[in-house]
């Protein structure tokens, strides 16, 4: 499937072709700024888990708890199978 557009996007960002065609082709810039995003995410998890505890939980450990709930619901409503 090819999409046609009238007009060409107003930003341009640097790819990388790898050689092997269009899906072959890496924009650096959204590498770099997804690495940044998981290192953030990573170390922020690995913050809030050190500061667990189970005699007597925090906000931050209150938080967490009710988004990993949010999210394991969430995803058993919309894919019951894939939710085991």
């Amino acid at each position: 499937m090819r999409f046609v557009f009238e007009e060409q996007p107003p930003v341009t960002h640097p790819t990388v072709d790898l050689g092997c065609g269009y899906l072959c082709t890496i924009n650096y810039d959204s590498v770099i700024s997804s690495a940044i995003a998981i290192v953030v995410t990573i170390t922020v998890a690995i913050l809030i888990a050190r500061s667990m505890t189970s005699e007597r939980p925090n906000r931050a450990q209150a938080l967490a708890e009710w988004a990993f709930s949010y999210v394991r619901t969430t995803s058993a409503e919309n894919a019951p199978d894939a939710s085991r």
